[in-house]
């Protein structure tokens, strides 16, 4: 499954192909991890959206095609988001014998600490793994504490960073 931040401070990341690009990078690894080849996929902001899957044969321009908040993106709302991912996961396609891989872009400004933190914890006791992907090179705060948090029955969570240098993007290209 795929997760996208698509919260205002994401515009510019969306406007200028940084978030279609840290996409195409993953999806390979992500779709060779998929039992069927097809990626789930949410967008987020203040609500959330269930975007139609994608494969690797309707990748390109996928984000352009599928994200429609524009630059009304709103706040942050993380838990309602992740609690559809592991509802979907848990209840309306569980699969005991097949983990979950759930990558997670964000450039952090999480809105509800606790919440997420109870959400991972909770989802540790299902065979579901959330890679958090930092984009933007901003203040990832929370996200980059996930892979430490005490109290879950196994490590189901990791952070790392995909900023603007290594994507392969420069600022003077994107204007």
């Amino acid at each position: 499954a795929v997760v996208f931040d698509a919260s205002g401070s994401m515009y510019s990341l969306y406007k200028k192909g940084i978030v279609q690009e840290a996409f195409e990078r993953v999806l390979a690894i992500a779709a060779a991890f998929d039992d069927d080849g097809e990626l789930d996929v949410w967008f987020f902001a203040k609500e959330f959206l269930r975007a139609p899957s994608v494969t690797a044969q309707d990748y390109e321009n996928y984000v352009a095609r599928a994200y429609t908040l524009g630059s009304k993106g709103g706040t942050n709302n993380e838990p309602p988001v992740m609690a559809d991912v592991i509802h979907k996961y848990t209840v309306e396609e569980p699969n005991i014998h097949l983990p979950t891989y759930i990558i997670f872009f964000s450039d952090g400004g999480v809105s509800s600490k606790s919440k997420i933190v109870r959400l991972i914890t909770e989802s540790s006791h299902h065979n579901l793994f959330w890679q958090f992907v930092g984009l933007g090179n901003a203040n990832y705060g929370v996200l980059r504490e996930l892979d430490d948090l005490p109290g879950r029955f196994i490590d189901n969570a990791d952070f790392f960073e995909l900023d603007d240098r290594l994507i392969g993007f420069d600022d003077k290209e994107r204007k």
